[in-house]
């Protein structure tokens, strides 16, 4: 599963400087997203899957969502998102946490992998 160059060129523009952040919505459903952020004073990058708390209290994630978030990588952090830090000053660093975005979309929130998603700068 390839990632869509949407994905690696706005981190691209986030690393640049041109935006602090950049949102990645699920096509399927928008209240399902991983967040990228640059953090002054950080040399790493920020990311973020939204978790229980953000997507409506009768809305929550399945045990299954849980599973495969955890087995990406994503930490889970009790009343917040998942979170973890990851590199992307480098082409390779960008298009590797491209990849982690894409497969958390679609492995996790169910992204149809024949859509993009949504690139927003909030």
């Amino acid at each position: 599963m390839e990632s869509p160059s949407e994905i690696a060129d706005a981190l691209a523009e986030l690393v640049r400087g041109k935006h602090d952040l950049v949102l990645f919505r699920s096509s399927r459903d928008n209240r399902l997203w991983v967040q990228v952020s640059r953090i002054d004073g950080e040399d790493r990058l920020l990311c973020e899957a939204v978790s229980d708390e953000y997507v409506g209290r009768h809305e929550q994630l399945t045990d299954r969502v849980h599973t495969r978030l955890a087995d990406l990588g994503w930490g889970d952090a009790a009343g917040a998102d998942y979170t973890r830090w990851e590199a992307g000053s480098t082409d390779e660093e960008r298009a590797a946490l491209a990849e982690l975005v894409w497969r958390t979309l679609v492995e996790a929130y169910g992204q149809d992998a024949s859509q993009p998603p949504s690139v927003e700068y909030p």
